[in-house]
């Protein structure tokens, strides 16, 4: 393996993973993270450890770890976050999101480059080139996460069989379980992918609606010297008038329509008409209750007739129950 200043790449990287998975979400420690890992991975772009028409079965344990240092970047830079007092909050988390897409791109290209049996290509270039936002159907869901469980299930017990004494140098082993660390990578590259890219998509949305908003408001306003129309007025003489003659009345876009029953939205009554209508209800509903209230002082109380109006009224109210259930006067939400 390479050297660089004095440290080979296999201990940055064992240096590199134990900073990845000790992170924490503080911007500094996201930040320190970041540093560390784009210093390693510029480190493993110059050593020129991949070559084109080299298979993953001819690489070396520690050059295979190599190709986990884009997800470990990608990873880490997808936790950084700018300050909510930000102006530029949202561009800057686009950029963000931009940056961590690239790093899980590169992966996965790399992935496909070595031709692991577990990394089919046409899948790798979906997601490689998957736009962002798009969906997934249920059922690839369901089986990506089916994977995922299983996967992680090996890595922990390849991670169990490595810790035993017996297994500490088996090269073997360790291969099985550097593989089985890049599928499950793989899969959690692929799910971030599709999760950042909903991300991403909405907040390209917000960009685009503020600077349309802003466009609006900053553009000067047209009709500034139009004058007033004058306020239109209807009286009873016009609303006769309409409604015997069938015209409307046309102002701009407000059309009053005859349609034979007079103009529609156009008032009909006088406020006067209106009051006299609903006191001479109201006179009679009053006289309906004294009358109903007469008739039932008329009947003594306990006598057969009462008895009879009484039972009559319970049959009646029964009869009605039996025939509209509960709630099935409005069931569709109409009113």
């Amino acid at each position: 393996m390479a050297e660089a200043g004095g440290d080979s790449i296999a201990q940055l990287l064992s240096e590199a993973e134990a900073t990845v998975a000790s992170c924490e979400r503080s911007h500094e420690a996201v930040e320190r993270a970041v540093r560390q890992l784009q210093s390693l991975a510029d480190l493993v772009s110059h050593a020129n450890l991949f070559s084109s028409n080299e298979a993953y079965d001819e690489c070396s344990n520690d050059t295979l770890r190599c190709l986990s240092v884009p997800f470990w970047l990608a990873d880490v830079t997808a936790r950084r976050v700018p300050s909510r007092e930000d102006p530029e909050r949202d561009a800057k988390r686009i950029f963000i999101l931009k940056q961590t897409l690239q790093y899980y791109q590169k992966f996965l290209a790399d992935l496909n480059q070595l031709q692991f049996p577990f990394a089919s290509a046409e899948m790798l270039e979906a997601y490689v080139e998957s736009t962002p936002g798009i969906r997934r159907s249920r059922e690839v869901k369901i089986e990506h996460l089916k994977a995922l469980r299983q996967t992680e299930g090996t890595v922990q017990e390849l991670r169990a069989a490595i810790d035993r004494a017996e297994a500490q140098d088996d090269e073997d082993l360790a291969r099985q379980h550097i593989i089985a660390l890049l599928h499950m990578q793989l899969l959690k590259a692929c799910e971030a992918i599709d999760m950042l890219g909903f991300e991403l998509k909405m907040l390209e949305d917000i960009e685009e609606r503020r600077r349309n908003n802003e466009e609006i408001m900053m553009r000067p306003p047209t009709n500034a010297d139009r004058p007033p129309e004058k306020p239109l007025v209807l009286t009873k003489e016009m609303v006769q008038h309409m409604a015997v003659t069938g015209k409307s009345v046309d102002r701009a876009n407000f059309k009053l329509l005859t349609r034979g029953y007079g103009p529609i939205g156009a008032p009909t009554m006088s406020l006067e008409e209106v009051a006299d209508r609903e006191v001479r209800e109201a006179l009679e509903r009053q006289a309906q209750e004294k009358l109903a209230a007469a008739n039932k002082q008329e009947l003594p109380e306990n006598s057969e007739e009462a008895d009879y109006v009484d039972a009559m009224q319970g049959r009646a109210e029964s009869d009605y129950w039996d025939n509209h259930k509960r709630g099935e006067g409005n069931r569709y939400n109409h009113g």
